[in-house]
């Protein structure tokens, strides 16, 4: 099975919002989260003139309603959602179209990178990659459909099969990189 990372523009999208909630550590381990007691907050910059992305990759990352719809339509079961309430400069309030999501499990195809996640300091890094790392994506479970990856500082990997059925996203902003396109440089 082969499998790709999953991207959404605006790549790195904290510059687009004035306030977005956080944690200590950022969703982006694959732990379960507990459930916040009120809808997590987010507010977009007053110049905000970018289409509404399928998914804000922020440390409490946002997914777009259609897109976790076909999701789960797919057969994903690890993910968690939240209450989310987005403040749109001319919009206003973003009610019903967005979620903060967190995705159960993560996979490290090396023990590299299993380290540097249990070691992670979050303003440690510039990049997602992890370098001299030697990956064995044969060590990625043929029936895991999504997870977090630690070869790549917890993005999002989907299996081949569940990238066909992403219908909804990738006119605005979705992309898919090959999972050994992607890491080619760590091999």
């Amino acid at each position: 099975m082969s499998f790709s990372i999953m991207r959404s523009k605006p790549e790195y999208p904290e510059e687009f919002f004035d306030h977005f909630p956080s944690e200590k550590k950022p969703w982006i381990f694959g732990e379960q989260q507990r459930l916040p007691e009120a809808a997590l907050e987010y507010r977009l910059i007053k110049d905000y003139k970018e289409p509404l992305y399928p998914i804000y990759e922020l440390p409490i990352p946002l997914i777009r309603n259609d897109l976790l719809e076909g999701l789960l339509e797919a057969g994903v079961d690890n993910i968690q959602t939240f209450d989310a309430l987005i403040h749109h400069p001319e919009l206003g309030e973003i009610q019903g179209k967005y979620l903060a999501f967190n995705i159960l499990g993560i996979i490290a195809t090396s023990s590299e990178a299993a380290e540097v996640m249990q070691h992670y300091v979050e303003l440690e890094f510039e990049t997602d990659e992890i370098s001299g790392i030697q990956s064995d994506f044969s060590m990625i479970p043929d029936e895991l459909l999504i997870a977090r990856f630690a070869d790549r500082m917890g993005r999002i990997i989907v299996s081949d099969r569940l990238k066909q059925h992403i219908t909804i996203g990738t006119e605005d902003g979705l992309v898919f990189f090959d999972l050994e396109e992607a890491t080619g440089a760590h091999t």
